[in-house]
């Protein structure tokens, strides 16, 4: 989620709304995934129960983590897929303006993100997310804290 993981010559793909689908490519297999990695556990675990099974709490973090970057990646902020989304209806001069600041818009994201409110409202839509489909918001922390092994 810090940029594109490849560079992309928006002049080699025709169309605006090609370069547009480009764009939501990213976001969309993060969503994919998600949706695919809250399917196994729902399956695994059925729904509102709480494990302390390392694999599936593991899961349940990376269903998270790919929920976030497709939900941060989707703001219409330059050097994010979103305005990658937009930036071929923007005038020309704009858009290349905003997208050779991109990482500035990144950085201010994510600065935004850390405001305690910000954040809060953050990690509270995404567990309303998760409640919907009856995953348990318990297992995302267990799966945090298996990710941060190192704070054994």
């Amino acid at each position: 989620m810090t940029g594109p993981a490849t560079y992309l010559d928006p002049a080699a793909v025709s169309g605006r709304g090609r370069r547009t689908l480009t764009a939501l490519a990213g976001p969309a297999a993060n969503l994919l995934l998600a949706v695919l990695l809250a399917a196994a556990i729902s399956t695994l675990m059925g729904p509102d129960a709480v494990t302390d099974n390392w694999v599936l709490g593991g899961l349940m973090y990376l269903c998270y983590l790919n929920l976030a970057a497709a939900l941060i990646n989707l703001l219409p902020v330059p050097g994010l897929d979103g305005f990658g989304a937009l930036a071929p209806y923007l005038p020309e001069r704009i858009a290349r303006h905003a997208h050779s600041s991109g990482l500035f818009g990144v950085i201010a994201v994510f600065a935004v993100l850390w405001f305690p409110p910000v954040n809060l409202a953050f990690i509270n839509l995404m567990f309303g997310a998760f409640s919907l489909v009856g995953l348990s918001q318990v297992d995302i922390g267990y799966g945090l804290v298996l990710f941060r092994f190192w704070g054994f």
